[in-house]
C-alpha cells in the first residue's frame, strides 16, 4: 500500500497547523443557537463573552490609567492657565480686562446666583415684557432651603407631639377609668 503524505493532499506542514489551529479557534469561541425562523445559528460562546469582557475591562483600565496620567493633568493645566478675554460680537477684543478660566466661572456663577427672578423663577430674558423682578436666584434658593428644612422640623415635631399626646390622653383615660371602677360595685341578681 502506498503512504499518502501531506504533500499529496496538497498541504503543507505549516498549512495543516493553521487551519486545525483556526479550526480549534473557532470551535472554542462559537456556540450555536436556534430560532423558530432561520433555525440554527452561530453565536459567541460563554467563553468568548468572558474573554471579551475581560479584554474591555483591561482596555478600559488601560485607558483610565492613561488619562489619568496624562490626559487629566493636562485637562486641569489647561483650565487653570486658559486666559479669556470678552470680544465684541465682530471678535475684536474690549477694553476688559483678561481674566482666567475659574475666574470666568466664578464671575459666570456668581452673576446667575444674583440675577433678578420673578415669582416663578423666570429671569426678564425668560418673562420678557411681562418681567417683575421679585428676588434673586441665591435669595429664592436660600427661602427654599428654609422652607424645606422648616417644614421637615415641624413634620418631625408634629409627629412627636401627636404621639406624646395620644399617650397623655391614653394614660389620663386608664386613670379616671380605675378611678370611676373604684366606686362602682357590681351585683348580679335576679330580680
Amino acid at each position: 500500500m502506498a503512504e499518502i503524505t501531506l504533500c499529496d493532499l496538497g498541504f503543507t506542514k505549516e498549512e495543516l497547523e493553521e487551519k486545525l489551529l483556526a479550526r480549534l479557534v473557532r470551535e472554542v469561541l462559537t456556540g450555536i443557537s436556534y430560532d423558530d425562523e432561520d433555525g440554527e445559528y452561530e453565536v459567541d460562546s460563554t467563553f468568548a463573552k468572558k474573554v471579551n469582557a475581560l479584554v474591555k475591562t483591561e482596555v478600559d483600565s488601560g485607558i483610565e490609567r492613561m488619562a489619568q496620567k496624562h490626559l487629566y493633568p493636562r485637562i486641569n493645566e489647561q483650565i487653570n492657565t486658559i486666559v479669556l478675554a470678552e470680544t465684541n460680537r465682530w471678535g475684536e477684543r474690549t477694553k476688559r480686562e483678561e481674566v482666567t478660566f475659574a475666574e470666568y466661572i466664578t464671575n459666570k456663577a456668581d452673576a446667575w446666583l444674583i440675577e433678578p427672578i420673578d415669582s416663578s423663577g423666570k429671569t426678564q430674558a425668560e418673562a420678557g415684557s411681562y418681567f417683575r423682578a421679585e428676588t434673586t436666584r441665591l435669595a429664592k434658593l436660600v427661602e427654599a432651603s428654609i422652607d424645606s428644612t422648616v417644614r421637615k422640623e415641624c413634620a418631625a415635631l408634629a409627629a412627636q407631639f401627636k404621639d406624646s399626646f395620644e399617650t397623655s390622653i391614653a394614660d389620663a383615660v386608664k386613670i379616671k377609668l380605675r378611678e370611676l371602677q373604684g366606686g362602682m360595685t357590681l351585683t348580679l341578681g335576679k330580680k
